[in-house]
């Protein structure tokens, strides 16, 4: 596993009012006790690939996971430590939705 020489900037789309209402919605929906809908979670593919990109970079241009090279344009993915919208094994837990967007 690839760990980081120092810890990358946190991209400032992660810091904007956009990112912020994200969140607000997603603690409404958890305190109403409904299902936090997929786009609460999205971001647009300008702000995701500043996200992608600063990872991508400080881990040496390879999947942390397996270390292989890969290329940032066919495989952006960015995996998830924590699911965020739920947790299959323990029914009613909303699963880590604080943590999304969190650096």
């Amino acid at each position: 596993m690839i760990k980081f020489k120092r810890r990358p900037q946190e991209p400032s789309v992660l810091r904007s009012s956009k990112v912020s209402r994200k969140k607000r919605e997603i603690e409404r929906c958890v305190r109403k006790g409904i299902k936090v809908p997929s786009e609460h979670f999205r971001l647009d593919r300008h702000e995701s690939g500043q996200i992608r990109g600063t990872l991508w970079e400080h881990q040496e241009y390879k999947c942390c996971y397996c270390e292989r090279k890969r290329e940032l344009k066919r495989e952006s993915d960015v995996e998830h430590y924590r699911p965020k919208s739920g947790i299959i094994e323990e029914p009613g837990r909303p699963g880590y939705w604080w943590l999304a967007y969190e650096w």
